[in-house]
């Protein structure tokens, strides 16, 4: 890549759209071919997807815990009443 290449992306970085893919089996063979490509732009696709996928909050892990907060919430309960 040239300088002048390399420059041009950076100036278009903010347009280019990112690869999100809800189901994994699909998106990881998308990542693979955006890798496989060896063009820049779907590098950067590949790169601000990631990057954005680290952001989002993960709900099913959030859900989780908060179930698990319940159940202790519960035995909490059951110990106060049988004492």
């Amino acid at each position: 890549m040239t300088k002048k290449e390399a420059e041009t992306l950076l100036k278009e970085w903010d347009e280019i759209e990112t690869l999100w893919v809800e189901n994994d089996k699909k998106r990881e063979e998308v990542y693979k071919e955006a890798l496989r490509s060896c063009d820049s732009r779907q590098w950067v696709k590949l790169i601000k997807t990631s990057y954005q996928r680290n952001q989002v909050p993960d709900y099913k892990k959030e859900k989780k815990q908060q179930q698990v907060m319940s159940v202790i919430c519960i035995w909490q309960r059951i110990i106060c009443l049988v004492n």
